[in-house]
């Protein structure tokens, strides 16, 4: 602790954000990665990650919250990613890749200022330093800047709701920016729709009911206009996103490895069609919601086997290894440790609170899909443990 004496968050914040900045630097020039490529001729499909610089780029071209230009409209993507990436996406086809590095790199130094920000609140400066830098260093998360997905602005939007929920100053306007950032969480991912029902239980058993429902209700405003923009484009009710049915049959293939593209052959059994998809998700929202309605069913013929996969689905969550034990072995030295102390070290009540979030997120994510690194939008909340 006395070495957090001589630093200031200042020096943690610049070196965390070069040191992103250089690794992405190194990722791209030395292994030659197939999603960070120059735009050439206008082609931009197999660029970035799950399709979100896809959409980034036909906004720009076209307007279309589509993966092409005249392509069908997407319906399991939120939109706050793609319009993030037209940062990149539209300034420069051959350097886009160093501009999202940089935005990224802040994004990520972003998260060290406000984990130093929540600590602070309960602690002494010493500890927010420390668990400060543990994000500036910890390894998976500097490695994951290279990313193009939504795990960066997750990361710090989830960091910021937690920061306004335990702002000291009350204030209904304080509840107000807590349901609008809610808000913004869930147009960045579907799993984040359980953020805002964390924080009105919470509320509620503090017996604070109006504020709670002002969190829900301003967290509903925050998502409407995407909600009419669901209804009108579909000409179905769609509050936020679609992608459950898909992604639960690819928890399905991560959990166990002999089942191969096993969405396609569960749908093609069911329906005798070849399913379209793209970009891990199902072009047609009704065949997502028949590979829902099949995953369920699935569940009811095979509790036991459901079981098997979602025990299984925690530890691949907390310790992803979807390219092999190579990563396996890498994320449990490096998350291991932290996890351990975060559980055996005593927890005041407003760290219960945090641990009730992230249980939920465990189980809800063991249930669908594990089979990425999202754990990685978690781990910064998980140091505040550490003081």
């Amino acid at each position: 602790m006395k070495f957090f004496i001589k630093i200031r968050l200042k020096h943690l914040i610049i070196v965390g954000f070069f040191l992103r900045l250089i690794t992405c630097l190194i990722y791209y020039w030395g292994f030659a990665p197939y999603e960070l490529k120059p735009i050439v001729q206008n082609q931009y499909q197999g660029i970035g990650t799950d399709g979100y610089f896809q959409i980034a780029r036909t906004l720009w071209l076209s307007g279309e919250y589509a993966f092409e230009v005249g392509g069908q409209p997407v319906h399991s993507r939120p939109p706050l990613q793609p319009l993030l990436l037209l940062i990149t996406s539209a300034w420069s086809d051959h350097y886009w890749f160093f501009q999202w590095f940089i935005v990224s790199s802040l994004l990520g130094t972003t998260a060290i200022f406000l984990v130093y920000q929540l600590t602070i609140r309960f602690s002494n400066v010493q500890n927010a330093l420390c668990a400060s830098a543990i994000v500036a260093f910890h390894p998976y998360l500097v490695i994951i800047a290279r990313s193009t997905t939504f795990v960066h602005l997750g990361t710090v939007l989830l960091l910021a709701t937690f920061y306004l929920y335990f702002h000291y100053k009350y204030s209904l306007t304080k509840y107000i920016l807590l349901g609008f950032f809610c808000g913004l969480c869930l147009l960045t991912h579907g799993t984040f729709q359980i953020l805002p029902l964390t924080f009105a239980i919470l509320l509620a058993y503090k017996k604070k009911f109006f504020e709670a429902i002002l969190v829900i209700i301003f967290t509903l405003m925050t998502v409407f206009p995407w909600t009419i923009r669901n209804y009108f484009t579909f000409q179905k009710p769609i509050f936020l996103v679609t992608g459950m049915g898909m992604q639960f049959w690819k928890g399905e293939e991560s959990a166990f490895r002999s089942k191969v593209d096993i969405y396609r052959k569960v749908y093609e059994e069911n329906t005798g069609k070849k399913l379209q998809i793209a970009y891990f998700c199902t072009i047609d929202p009704e065949d997502d919601q028949l590979l829902w309605k099949l995953g369920l069913k699935k569940i009811g013929d095979k509790p036991f086997e459901f079981i098997q996969r979602f025990l299984y689905g925690i530890i691949i969550f907390l310790f992803p290894h979807e390219t092999g034990w190579q990563k396996f072995i890498f994320t449990f030295l490096c998350n291991f440790p932290l996890f351990l102390a975060a559980i055996l070290k005593p927890k005041k009540y407003w760290q219960k609170e945090i641990a009730l979030y992230l249980a939920l997120v465990i189980l809800v994510f063991a249930f669908f899909t594990p089979h990425a690194g999202y754990i990685v939008m978690f781990l910064p909340l998980i140091t505040l443990f550490l003081v």
